[in-house]
């Protein structure tokens, strides 16, 4: 007879083969998270590289020099806080445009009548 294990905010009880393939699903979720951020920690590595270190081969993940004067530099030669500015306004105004059409949709779909409305929601009453 085989040990069922039993979750104390349910009180289901789960086979040992559900936890084991639930913790597999964790496993390849951590994975696959770290395998994501993989491109952003090379970003970081190489903008404290120089040029001629981000391109050698073998890879070099840590510097062996840090070149922190590289944020420095580029603050100075590119207009950074322009383009943040810029992304950020609009970031704001597209999410401002986007919660009021939404709300005006929502409202057709709660409390409006019209043909058509459940292939388009099919959970309304």
């Amino acid at each position: 007879m085989t040990q069922l294990a039993l979750n104390k905010n349910t009180g289901i009880r789960r086979s040992p083969l559900s936890v084991a393939l639930k913790g597999l699903l964790y496993v390849a979720l951590i994975a696959l998270a770290l395998f994501t951020l993989i491109p952003f920690v090379w970003m970081l590595s190489a903008s404290l590289k120089l040029d001629r270190e981000v391109f050698s081969y073998p890879i070099r993940w840590i510097p062996e020099v840090f070149h922190w004067e590289n944020y420095r530099l580029i603050w100075s030669k590119v207009p950074l806080l322009t383009y943040f500015k810029n992304t950020a306004a609009i970031a704001l105004l597209v999410t401002f445009i986007q919660t009021l059409t939404s709300s005006f949709a929502a409202y057709a779909f709660a409390k409006l009548q019209f043909r058509g409305r459940n292939v388009l929601c099919p959970s309304s009453y």
